[in-house]
């Protein structure tokens, strides 16, 4: 029996691993890698890209936090997928792994993705569709394969170009340190009829949007902390 599991950013609140485990999540937090940037070095969605049953992730990385692997198969991921190519502090090249996913569409910078990623996306059959964002993952929360949240206007073009409910927000309400802001992709994760945030979204300027979307698709809002929501590249659920 598969064990249900989220990965997530180590610097996620203590309180928030408390809730997730209470609800009977195994949480494997990661650890950062030194090539990435400090403030997102341990983003999920910076360091592990899952499509089906398989996840890419850097190899270098493996020799950093070998025990993350040991969990992915742990929590019945079929494949690993080991990518070798340059990761830089510096943006493009920090974003390699940064894709976002709705059914068989992909949107993603294709120039800044790994080629191996593309070349392996492409063979499955997946449409891919390139976007001036290197971070979607990061900028667009999606709800399921026909909705999502986004502050991110050119995101939001190309969700609807390809037939995705959007519903628009405002940036702000979410902490990414030091930067001004952090973004809604970030600071959640869905699993069944469930979103879950890292924090509370009382402070956000689109709180009452926030929630009517997701209440409208049928999912549930859950915050796991009491505090304001922090950017940790998303939480990566394996169910």
């Amino acid at each position: 029996m598969k064990r249900k599991t989220v990965f997530v950013d180590k610097r996620i609140p203590a309180e928030a691993v408390g809730e997730l485990i209470a609800r009977g999540f195994a949480v494997v937090t990661l650890p950062p890698f030194s090539r990435l940037p400090v403030p997102v070095a341990s983003h999920t969605d910076m360091l592990l890209f899952k499509i089906g049953d398989t996840v890419f992730s850097h190899a270098d990385y493996v020799s950093e936090a070998p025990y993350v692997f040991e969990e992915l198969y742990d929590a019945g991921i079929g494949k690993i997928s080991l990518i070798d190519c340059e990761v830089t502090k510096e943006y493009p090249n920090d974003a390699v792994l940064n894709i976002l996913v709705f059914g068989k569409k992909i949107f993603c910078k294709c120039d800044t993705v790994s080629k191996t990623v593309i070349e392996a996306l492409q063979k499955a059959e997946y449409k891919i569709i390139n976007v001036r964002q290197g971070y979607p993952a990061c900028t667009v929360l999606k709800l399921n394969d026909s909705a999502a949240l986004t502050a991110d206007a050119g995101m939001a073009r190309a969700l609807k170009s390809e037939g995705i409910k959007v519903t628009m927000i405002e940036n702000g309400g979410i902490d990414l340190y030091p930067y001004e802001y952090g973004f809604i992709g970030g600071a959640a994760g869905v699993v069944g009829d469930k979103v879950y945030f890292t924090g509370s979204l009382d402070a956000h300027p689109s709180k009452k949007a926030i929630e009517k979307a997701i209440y409208e698709e049928g999912l549930t809002p859950i915050y796991l902390t009491r505090t304001r929501p922090i950017d940790v590249g998303g939480l990566l659920f394996t169910d």
